[in-house]
């Protein structure tokens, strides 16, 4: 596997006296991008956050990483940014904020076109929203739990206007609470109530302005209509019937409002269109409607799933141990979930075939990583607008920033059909 750019950098001056594993950490890019034509390089940042500290640090790619054009682009000059860092380290920081309440942060949700600049989720599902050069949370939504078993998880609208929290509390109990994030922050709209006896709910997500659906342990998919008139009950309901995995994630396309991705402990990446469950009464007892299933390396079980916000077919897998896949649909797309032969998606060659063609690359931290002390979930990210450029943060706080060297998928189709037509042609000259 080759990068067309990768960096690592491990900031001494976010170093804590308790140990950095046992701390929680959470990453997300922001939407900064500066191109230097003088020196060849691009400037973005991340938003980072440390237990209740949350830093935007700045890092420096090659112009090339995101622009491509005929012309020819200046070799990177990293020597300013370079001396800088080893000048005073803090330079790299570009913003500062504090968390006031008592749980810790495990996860960010940059904000784009809104007053605030981002929100963050503690561990007992309390939201807090903060702006630039205000380094305390200007609004808040205190959720008050004692549970220390609590798991929560949140989601923004792809329009930024509402956001949808999952809560799984063993004392209150479990529910979906969708809530302004305009003039109104925090304001309730919508309150879903989920079953007693349902599992924990591991992630949320929305599929459509409309839709909101939630993966749970119990391997069951709920889809809550924000536009229906019952909120005591999920509009559709999938179960998966699995004994041997448990649901783990779930993430929409940016660009198409019935396609979303599922992830589940025994690395089973299933694609959906959520067109085919709600037409089919069959699915919705619980027979598997999705387009097809990948599966993550080694069957690693999974911890998020990403859409890219640049691209409408392609998406990343990070497992338990921080491994990453990268993942283009374009030819699964092509060939419509069935062989060329005509049989079902379940024969292992097309399998096996579907799975080579849209695996596209694998990120590892080589013997950094492992499963023993798996990886937190919102440790990774795509950048918004500079396409195929990842950022992750592994345990011990080293923070990767890379855009993988990949063949576009039709590049490699015509490569197949020149290949097959020169073995043609050599063919005949020897007849």
């Amino acid at each position: 596997m080759c990068y067309q750019h990768i960096s690592t950098f491990r900031p001494s001056l976010l170093t804590f006296k308790k140990p950095f594993n046992d701390s929680s950490k959470a990453i997300v890019f922001t939407d900064r991008c500066i191109p230097n034509l003088s020196n060849g390089t691009l400037t973005t940042s991340i938003l980072y956050s440390i237990n209740n500290h949350v830093y935007e640090l700045e890092t420096v790619l090659p112009l090339g990483a995101h622009y491509s054009r005929d012309d020819t682009i200046p070799v990177p000059d990293y020597n300013e940014y370079t001396n800088k860092v080893r000048a005073n380290e803090v330079s790299l920081i570009k913003g500062e904020w504090t968390y006031t309440g008592n749980a810790k942060i495990i996860k960010l949700v940059p904000l784009r076109d809104s007053e605030f600049r981002f929100l963050a989720l503690s561990s007992n599902g309390s939201i807090a929203w903060f702006k630039d050069d205000v380094s305390l949370p200007v609004s808040t939504y205190d959720e008050e739990s004692i549970d220390s078993g609590i798991v929560v998880d949140i989601t923004v609208s792809y329009d930024g206007k509402r956001i949808a929290k999952a809560y799984s509390d063993s004392k209150k109990g479990q529910h979906v609470t969708v809530m302004d994030n305009n003039s109104k922050a925090g304001e309730i709209i919508h309150k879903f109530k989920v079953a007693s006896n349902a599992g924990v709910i591991k992630s949320v997500a929305f599929i459509n302005e409309n839709i909101v659906a939630t993966a749970s342990d119990d391997n069951i998919l709920r889809f809550w209509d924000l536009k229906g008139e019952s909120f005591l009950t999920p509009k559709w309901t999938l179960d998966f019937n699995s004994n041997d995995s448990n649901l783990e994630c779930i993430d929409s396309s940016p660009f198409a409002d019935t396609l979303f991705a599922t992830g589940d402990s025994r690395g089973n990446i299933k694609i959906w269109d959520l067109r085919t469950i709600t037409s089919n009464e069959e699915i919705q007892e619980g027979s598997d409607g999705s387009i097809f299933t990948l599966e993550q390396h080694n069957n690693e079980g999974l911890s998020s799933i990403k859409f890219s916000k640049c691209s409408p077919s392609e998406l990343i897998t990070m497992s338990n141990s921080g491994n990453i896949c990268h993942w283009d649909l374009t030819y699964l797309f092509k060939k419509g979930g069935s062989s060329e032969e005509g049989g079902t998606e379940d024969t292992n060659e097309f399998k096996e075939e579907i799975q080579n063609e849209c695996l596209t690359f694998y990120h590892t931290g080589g013997s950094r990583r492992s499963p023993v002390n798996p990886k937190a979930k919102n440790t990774v990210d795509y950048h918004p607008f500079i396409e195929d450029l990842v950022s992750t943060i592994d345990n011990d706080g080293l923070i990767t920033i890379y855009k993988p060297f990949t063949v576009p998928q039709e590049d490699s189709e015509e490569e197949e059909k020149e290949a097959t037509n020169n073995e043609e042609e050599g063919a005949q000259k020897e007849d």
